[in-house]
């Protein structure tokens, strides 16, 4: 049995979105437009489109039940704290 799981993305944790955008920017990243999730999530991000797979930058947007293991996690600080593999079979 053979099991391939690429990465499909990155989740990035930051607390302030905006400047986290705007810092992948200037490092010469084209960096899509801030997108809010549901309300019940309180959650948005803005993602660095690569080839094949991208970096989610997210960031919290109102404190929820939903994403409390988020904000856990960013008290800790901000940083690489998630990680997406692909399936074609899943």
């Amino acid at each position: 049995m053979s099991v391939k799981l690429p990465i499909d993305h990155v989740v990035i944790l930051v607390a302030d979105l905006d400047t986290a955008g705007k810092a992948f920017e200037a490092a010469g990243f084209q960096v899509t437009p801030k997108a809010l999730h549901s309300a019940a999530m309180g959650t948005a991000n803005r993602c660095v489109m690569l080839n094949g797979n991208y970096i989610e930058i997210l960031g919290i947007v109102a404190e929820t039940e939903a994403n409390m293991t988020w904000r856990t996690l960013l008290a800790d600080g901000a940083g690489i704290h998630g990680i997406a593999l692909r399936s074609g079979d899943i």
